[in-house]
């Protein structure tokens, strides 16, 4: 649903949408791209934009399950909304990211505890 709304193809956001944080290079780019007269704006922003939009368009529609995507914080102010957090230990964790994207558990390791920091900004 994100896609059709980005103009980024599928594979662009299924890539991009869970790994672009908010580094110093990322606030770099960022900053080239608003101060240029392009009416472009920054990747991550239009996919966070259009992910957003879906978010609210399915939970305006009816009851729905909406796995990560930050929409507890999307749909904060939705007085009709459950939000329920789960939680796996770390070593479960590791294992079924390796698992997922087919990589090695060092890998895996560095990759969960990359989303952890960046989820506690």
């Amino acid at each position: 649903m994100t896609v059709g709304t980005t103009g980024y193809t599928p594979e662009f956001v299924k890539k991009n949408e869970e790994i672009m944080t908010n580094s110093l290079l990322y606030d770099l780019v960022n900053q080239m791209y608003l101060n240029t007269d392009r009416q472009d704006e920054a990747p991550k922003n239009k996919i966070f934009e259009a992910e957003c939009q879906v978010v609210r368009n399915l939970a305006k529609k009816g009851n729905c399950v909406i796995v990560g995507r930050c929409a507890d914080y999307v749909l904060r102010n939705s007085g009709n909304c459950l939000k329920v957090f789960f939680s796996a230990p770390l070593v479960s964790r590791i294992r079924r990211v390796a698992q997922r994207q087919n990589i090695s558990e060092g890998e895996a390791k560095a990759t969960v505890q990359k989303n952890v920091k960046t989820a506690c900004r």
